[in-house]
């Protein structure tokens, strides 16, 4: 099976959904398509449609607040409503930043999650300790954690790198793919490639590839600063996994 991860760059709804961008999606030939910064909004009705046409017809959205993003989620299977909830009493964005389903037809569990910015030092220990609570309840099930951590290798702290490690020493499966990066960034002329958007699974699940997709069959999911091509979709490139669930 194949899962993806993609932020689009909806920017709170200021920007339209891409008239390929469905196609573009199918393109990659997922079994299940969770999108981050996403808002709803006129210019999706196409892409909804193009959506089911290409046989996505489930589909669940995260809480809805106004000027927040929020999580989509669309399968091939049938999708339920989970049960698990972010807290209330950090930032109002939190909420609207997570969504979790399941997939009766495999037994699966999908926690699709953004990391909602800014937050100072204590806000982001309070979003790492409810991920990764969750994370210790689950590991027994088929379950995947997956989005934009807005957490790259380089990023130092208590509240960085060293949470992921610890989903990692705790038996989580990080889908981390070898080459590549999710998001690039100038600064005083320098280049910097960054990991943000990761995917987890646990130890029910077999993750067989990881890769970061900048482009597929002409269409531009992202370009790096400086490339020289056609408007890209987004400012994060495309996280595919292709995974097994274990007998």
């Amino acid at each position: 099976m194949k899962i993806l991860t993609w932020n689009i760059n909806h920017r709170i709804g200021k920007k339209k959904i891409p008239i390929e961008m469905a196609d573009a999606l199918a393109s990659l030939s997922p079994d299940i398509i969770v999108l981050t910064e996403y808002v709803q909004g006129p210019s999706h009705d196409r892409f909804l449609n193009d959506l089911k046409s290409n046989g996505f017809s489930y589909r669940r959205l995260s809480e809805f607040k106004e000027q927040q993003n929020r999580i989509f989620i669309a399968s091939r299977m049938l999708l339920k409503d989970g049960d698990i909830k972010a807290p209330t009493d950090i930032i109002e964005a939190v909420r609207c930043n997570a969504l979790h389903v399941t997939i009766p037809q495999i037994d699966l569990n999908i926690l699709g999650l953004r990391m909602p910015l800014p937050m100072n030092a204590v806000q982001k220990k309070s979003w790492w300790d409810w991920v990764t609570d969750v994370a210790e309840r689950n590991q027994g099930h088929p379950f995947i954690y997956l989005g934009d951590f807005n957490t790259d290798i380089s990023t130092k702290g208590p509240n960085g790198w060293r949470q992921i490690t610890k989903l990692k020493e705790n038996g989580w499966n990080h889908a981390l793919p070898k080459d590549g990066a999710s998001w690039w960034m100038r600064r005083n002329g320098v280049i910097f490639a960054n990991k943000l958007d990761h995917a987890f699974f646990s130890k029910k699940l077999s993750v067989r590839n990881a890769e970061y997709i900048t482009e597929s069959s002409g269409y531009i999911f992202v370009k790096k600063p400086g490339e020289l091509k056609p408007k890209a979709m987004s400012d994060h490139a495309v996280l595919l996994v292709e995974f097994d669930v274990k007998p």
